[in-house]
């Protein structure tokens, strides 16, 4: 395993609170089985869990695409930066192998700006009632 994608999982994981782990797991349990994942429910730490995927060959360097599918599924775009980051900066020939594609991920990134007041729509106000 790569310091790279060590690290990447280690970022994960601290963006990765006890209640979301929880739900990420209940949302894998289907895919990655319900008995295995039921043994790893008692893990509070998001690193046991990458584990956890890791020994089912849902997640591996070269296949970040479960973690895009949950991800993408339990609306957090931050981490899904994190992934594309991660695919884009080790997409050379010479070092990684072509990692599937995210193109889901890449929506996100301008999520992540501060709105200017430009950017804000005022609403009216509500019809007063009769």
């Amino acid at each position: 395993m790569s310091e790279r994608y060590q690290g990447l999982l280690a970022e994960l994981a601290q963006r990765i609170s006890p209640e979301e782990l929880r739900l990420l797991k209940l949302a894998s349990r289907e895919d990655v089985g319900g008995q295995a994942l039921e043994t790893a429910a008692s893990d509070t730490e998001p690193c046991d869990w990458f584990k956890h995927l890791e020994e089912k060959e849902r997640l591996s360097e070269d296949d970040l695409s479960y973690l895009e599918y949950v991800f993408e599924a339990s609306r957090r775009p931050d981490l899904l930066t994190l992934l594309d980051d991660y695919r884009r900066q080790g997409n050379t020939a010479s070092t990684i192998p072509r990692l599937p594609r995210m193109p889901s991920a890449r929506k996100y990134h301008d999520l992540e700006r501060q709105a200017s007041e430009d950017d804000v729509i005022e609403l009216a106000a509500p019809p007063k009632k009769r």
